[in-house]
């Protein structure tokens, strides 16, 4: 899998793959937004839910030689963006989201429809789907969009909508743009430069930096200072964010923004403690490197494999282990390294490298995880001298208790275990022909292991 998107209710996973099947759906489906998934009791009829990951059937022209490149999902459509094919469209198109003439009273439910998209002055490097409307940015740095635009969100100067994709002016003429996002009304867009643009809904303070008014109809450049040069923006329902070059996050607009209860609404972006994302003294190199976000909840993966969320937990799509609120940036216990995280309304799709079996010798120390729960079980310690076992497992107990079980039945030296109970690590070890001598690999749980803890496993390594 290369890509996922969440859509209201709806989920597609994409593949780089070669074989004709190069996109999955699951979900809510009654308004085709993952295609025409045919009945298996009645062959002339499609389902309304699909409730696994199922083949989207896509018509392309060369499908062992075309790729999908990328899938967004927005209220009731989807985009699937492919290299060399053009953008194809699915779902919903009463306000012409999906790039062609809307039809008055075409049912959508059951339909075969996929709609394809090549008018564009370059080729398409990236779709987002707004709630009812659809971006698209091309090789050249231009910006499209199509779709409803009642609060300005289609960037064309007006508030009608727009059933043909069409060039964004505004701020945005003649600017290098790489990066647009998009998810409810409100829309940003991220320059060559490091600049800052924005048009659509402003209700939640998004865009009340250039403008009084609840609406923007064409693009502004956001004169935001302290900010530096932005590398990424996600934009969700009421809030927004970006990511600088220096890995710090910035948030406002109104709701949960990620500094705790005291700020829910906020017209210039606050910067976000980078010590909340797992810098300290002992850990100076952390940094935020990519930033997602849903209609009502934002995550960040960090460039040390770690998955931070915060925001409205809508059913526990935050995947934290309960149903309260995130009021800032919390890391997620997961059985792998992060690759990219897909927000939608009320769940999350996340896209990892899975650990290796904990029991597969010449690995060093694992984790072993609930299958239920996707908790960390113990530490898997090993192989050569800890105390004087090959493999170890210490089971939490309660606090400042392990039950250590180890494969030769000598559970390991009392100052590694004092070392092991003194930390959150989920993964320390040594794996043999992959560190040198004195050298540990050590992948954390919750947080990074302390300098002293470090070395002191070092030793006994």
């Amino acid at each position: 899998i290369s890509s996922a998107a969440c859509g209201y209710g709806f989920t597609l996973l994409s593949s780089k793959t070669k074989d004709v099947t190069k996109v999955w759906g699951m979900g809510l489906n009654k308004d085709s937004q993952l295609g025409f998934h045919r009945s298996r009791k009645d062959k002339t009829r499609g389902y309304e839910y699909v409730l696994e990951p199922s083949p989207v059937p896509l018509p392309l022209d060369r499908p062992q030689e075309t790729q999908v490149l990328q899938v967004s999902c927005g209220r009731a459509h989807s985009l699937v963006l492919t290299d060399n094919e053009g953008v194809l469209s699915m779902g919903s198109n009463c306000y012409g989201q999906c790039g062609r003439k809307v039809v008055e009273k075409e049912v959508y439910s059951e339909s075969h429809k996929v709609h394809r998209m090549q008018d564009f002055d370059g080729q398409v490097v990236q779709v987002a789907c707004g709630q009812d409307h659809s971006l698209f940015l091309t090789d050249k740095g231009e910006v499209y969009s199509c779709g409803w635009g009642a609060d300005g969100q289609t960037g064309l100067g007006h508030y009608d909508i727009t059933s043909v994709p069409t060039k964004l002016a505004g701020d945005l003429a003649g600017v290098n743009v790489v990066q647009v996002a998009t998810y409810g009304d409100c829309c940003l867009a991220v320059s060559v430069d490091g600049s800052l643009f924005g048009w659509g809904n402003s209700e939640y303070l998004q865009l009340a930096s250039v403008t009084d008014s609840t609406q923007v109809n064409v693009p502004r450049c956001l004169p935001f200072s302290g900010v530096g040069r932005v590398k990424q923006a996600a934009s969700g329902g009421t809030g927004c964010a970006v990511l600088n070059g220096e890995g710090h996050v910035f948030v406002w607009g109104y709701g949960i923004l990620g500094k705790g209860p005291n700020l829910m609404e906020t017209a210039l972006p606050e910067m976000i403690p980078p010590t909340l994302f797992g810098l300290t003294e002992f850990n100076p190199g952390v940094q935020v490197s990519r930033i997602r976000c849903g209609l009502n909840h934002f995550a960040a993966l960090t460039n040390r494999g770690e998955l931070f969320v915060w925001g409205k937990n809508i059913r526990g799509c935050l995947g934290i282990g309960r149903l309260e609120d995130q009021y800032f940036p919390w890391r997620v216990t997961m059985p792998g390294e992060p690759v990219d995280v897909a927000c939608g309304v009320d769940h999350m799709v996340l896209h990892l490298n899975l650990l290796p079996n904990p029991l597969e010798p010449g690995l060093g120390l694992r984790t072993a995880w609930t299958a239920q729960q996707r908790q960390p079980l113990g530490l898997w310690m090993g192989p050569e001298r800890v105390g004087s076992s090959v493999w170890c497992a210490a089971l939490p107990c309660g606090p400042e208790r392990c039950d250590w079980r180890c494969r030769d039945g000598v559970p390991p030296l009392p100052r590694v275990r004092r070392a092991a109970l003194s930390t959150d690590a989920a993964v320390i070890g040594r794996a043999p022909g992959v560190c040198g001598p004195g050298r540990a690999r050590m992948i954390c749980s919750s947080r990074l292991l302390l300098g002293n803890t470090r070395r002191l496993l070092v030793s006994r390594l």
